[in-house]
């Protein structure tokens, strides 16, 4: 692709997302129930607000740092709530390390680096808000499967279930829990829904999972809100270019994924 950028500023924004991380992490370590819940507010709002920042200078300089604070947040986080969780300090780093990685484009349009990336976003706990309903979609749709089969009126539960290797993600293609109105596609994480007829969709929606385990699931659920409430065309929202590179490249320096 002519001029296609191999470089961004991003990897500059890595340095103060990770002071924001140090900072809530400081924050998180000695607040009490209801210093949780304020951290936890103060922490989606941040997220917002760098969303916000991200989107409004899209693939401009500005928009990439913006775009590198939210990594080197999100990386951070899930860092520190790794450690936090299991104790073992390298292992965290590591997995902060691999998230930070997504900063620089040679890395995040490499195949072998997506590989990763999707299997790593089956542990990080910023993506178990996303994952979590996630797996549960699937287990209600598994859960009504063989009423499909009672009566020709309950076929649209019949579900074809997919799980690509490559990205480490399950897609499941009708069943009784689909996308919302108005869309043919929804990602939760590492578990993707499609309505039959619309496949080609997977590899958008495997974009997002890419985007929530390097951006975080506040990014994520805000992209979405984005999309269906402020967006004349919900395509063109922030997280819509980010996820779409992976399926449709672009020139553009925010064409991340692909």
């Amino acid at each position: 692709m002519a001029n296609r950028p191999k470089w961004s500023i991003s990897p500059l924004g890595l340095f103060p997302g990770w002071l924001i991380a140090w900072l809530f992490s400081l924050w998180f370590s000695s607040a009490g129930p209801w210093g949780l819940f304020l951290s936890g507010l103060a922490t989606a709002v941040a997220f917002s607000l760098l969303y916000y920042c991200a989107a409004k200078w899209g693939d401009k300089s500005q928009g990439e740092f913006f775009r590198g604070i939210i990594i080197g947040f999100s990386a951070g986080l899930n860092a520190y709530l790794l450690w936090w969780i299991t104790g073992w300090g390298l292992f965290s780093l590591a997995i902060g390390a691999i998230l930070s990685a997504s900063t620089v484009l040679r890395l995040s349009r490499s195949r072998r680096y997506q590989f990763l990336l999707g299997w790593v976003n089956w542990i990080l706990p910023l993506s178990l808000p996303v994952n979590l309903p996630g797996i549960l979609m699937v287990l209600t749709n598994l859960l009504f499967l063989p009423v499909a089969y009672l009566h020709p009126l309950f076929r649209p539960m019949l579900m074809r279930v997919e799980l690509d290797l490559n990205s480490g993600s399950l897609t499941c293609y009708g069943g009784l829990v689909r996308p919302f109105p108005g869309f043919s596609g929804l990602n939760m994480g590492n578990l993707i829904f499609i309505n039959p007829g619309f496949e080609h969709l997977k590899r958008h929606e495997i974009g997002h999972l890419f985007s929530l385990a390097a951006l975080g699931s506040v990014f994520h659920y805000v992209g979405g809100i984005d999309e269906a409430m402020f967006q004349k065309n919900y395509w063109e929202a922030y997280a819509e270019h980010l996820a779409d590179s992976y399926s449709n490249p672009t020139p553009l320096v925010h064409s991340i994924w692909g």
